[in-house]
């Protein structure tokens, strides 16, 4: 008798999942994992309030630069050389 005819003639018994009782049994990650999202989101709205006027000022340096390179300002604190 071969390995698969042996195989095909065990019987593989049907798992069965433990009995659960009702009372018991959750249906969520529950308030722990909600007050973590709310303390991540909250750190996140903070951050953006923080990120966004950097990044208007960057922008707002960089467009007055370019305007400066036009006009041929050059506005380095590098002292002039003799």
């Amino acid at each position: 008798m071969g390995v698969a005819a042996w195989a095909v003639e065990t019987p593989v018994p049907a798992p069965t999942a433990p009995p659960v009782d009702p009372a018991t049994a959750t249906a969520g990650p529950g308030v722990g994992a909600f007050i973590a999202f709310f303390l991540l989101a909250i750190a996140l709205v903070l951050l953006m309030r923080d990120m966004v006027p950097r990044m208007q000022r960057m922008s707002y340096r960089a467009q007055e630069r370019d305007r400066d390179q036009q006009q041929g300002i050059d506005d380095t604190d590098e002292p002039p050389t003799p």
